[in-house]
């Protein structure tokens, strides 16, 4: 017998029908756990094993940045001040704490990066689990959302502290997207809570990186889309219209690079990084090098044709797929982003994989689409659904030792680096890692080994 729950978005009935779990799906859902336990566990070890704990690159602008504040800086001018034309007011916080109260151990970088990842993990799958029709459909959806997510590709943004911005901007994006579309028609009364606890989370995603001003035109859209988000459009395009001014004159302070590259060919290269970020982490394996391309394009392709959908549904859409587009826009918005910003730090395209975690948002938002659809078409299509289910996750599981590997051995050549540069080597090839400026590297790493800071 069907179960009855109550649904908030006012387009559908008061209540609707979802299907229990049924004897039968126990198997697939159990196989399935078991594959979402294992690849957590890898994600857990690589974690581990893979933290650098030394100063290296932007680490040494953070280190600097918090001695001068000792000094005598103001606290506000100290969390404001920009890295990079970035306000990375998380990187401040958790470089004072770091600093004073955990003596330069670092390990909080990575344990606040972990728990980014596990909030969103949790925050998306148990969104899934209560939006979709059907109980089993809403287990193996949820699993494959935290095989997605808790992914040692998106270990590279914990590992490494200089790397933990973009595991801030993901998470609070992911919360800001979720309590949005709950405070759309919240039947309990707290729409006016739940939209400032939104906006909250999305100036928090800008406080993590300059990535994270993807979801001001996110929830823009989503107000302008949804009938019942309308009313929330002003509060949304205010506060909005100040972090993107912020963020944009951070970006664009000082002068313009006069030996930037121009015409055609530049344009063609900003396409293509687009393009090749749209199909990450894949699109990276060296051995899918050839069809790097095809894969990112089949990627915008779905996006492209899903928002468009999604665009001409207006109030026909739940939450859960309003959820959905939502994640997969942000993460199309941020490979713009980088496209337009990144694509001259090398001479041939080259996304790193830091970036990577942006374009989860996509494959998730995916993932909460689909749940919707093979639940309305769960009886016809489920010996085919299952198995189909348990092939992904098998291959993600390939996937995350794979990665794993790549970031352990990515963390052991970076410990060597730093090792080698603190016993007074000096390498050409060592600027592009360690820091483009050895004086003012030697400086920090003088003050930092007098006090015994990250030793």
């Amino acid at each position: 017998m069907d179960t009855l729950i109550p649904i908030s978005d006012d387009w559908r009935p008061a209540e609707t029908p979802v299907t229990p779990l049924e004897q039968g799906d126990r198997p697939a859902i159990f196989i399935l756990a078991a594959i979402a336990a294992l690849n957590v566990a890898i994600f857990l070890y690589v974690n581990v094993s893979g933290f650098v704990r030394q100063p290296y690159s932007d680490m040494f602008s953070f280190i600097r940045a918090e001695f001068d504040y000792e000094r005598g800086g103001d606290l506000l001018a100290y969390l404001a001040s920009p890295h990079n034309h970035q306000h990375l007011v998380w990187i401040r916080v958790l470089s004072l704490l770091d600093i004073h109260a955990f003596h330069g151990a670092a390990v909080i970088f990575t344990a606040s990066a972990v728990l980014s990842v596990a909030v969103a993990a949790l925050a998306i799958s148990m969104e899934i689990w209560r939006a979709a029709p059907v109980r089993a459909v809403g287990a193996l959806a949820a699993l494959l959302s935290v095989l997605l997510i808790v992914s040692t590709v998106n270990a590279m943004d914990c590992t490494q502290p200089i790397n933990t911005v973009y595991a801030f901007a993901f998470v609070f994006t992911v919360l800001a997207v979720i309590l949005f579309e709950q405070a759309a028609a919240d039947p309990r009364g707290r729409t006016a809570v739940l939209v400032v606890l939104s906006l909250v989370a999305a100036l928090c995603a800008v406080g993590g990186s300059a990535a994270g001003v993807a979801v001001w035109p996110v929830l823009m859209f989503s107000a302008v889309r949804n009938p019942t988000n309308r009313r929330l459009f002003v509060p949304v395009l205010l506060v909005g219209l100040v972090a993107i001014t912020v963020v944009l004159l951070a970006l664009f302070d000082g002068a313009a690079d006069p030996h930037a590259a121009r015409g055609l060919a530049h344009v063609w290269k900003m396409a293509e990084y687009f393009v090749v970020y749209c199909g990450m982490p894949w699109s990276m394996i060296p051995l899918l090098s050839r069809v790097r391309l095809g894969i990112g394009l089949i990627t915008l392709a779905v996006g492209a044709a899903l928002l468009w959908r999604g665009a001409q549904r207006d109030g026909a859409a739940g939450r859960l797929e309003r959820i959905g587009l939502d994640l997969m826009l942000f993460a199309l918005i941020t490979a713009a982003m980088a496209a337009v910003g990144r694509v001259d730090e090398n001479d041939a395209v080259a996304v790193p994989v830091r970036y990577a975690i942006f374009m989860t948002a996509f494959q998730v938002g995916l993932v909460c689409l689909l749940a919707l659809e093979i639940g309305e078409r769960w009886a016809a299509i489920k010996r085919y659904a299952v198995p189909s289910v348990l092939a992904v996750a098998v291959i993600l599981l390939i996937q995350q030792v794979m990665a794993g590997s790549s970031v352990l051995r990515y963390a052991q050549h970076v410990r060597a680096e730093v090792a080698d540069f603190n016993a007074g080597v000096r390498r050409p090839e060592m600027h592009q890692l360690i820091f483009p400026d050895y004086g003012f590297a030697q400086q920090v790493q003088a003050e930092c080994a007098r006090r015994g800071l990250y030793q």
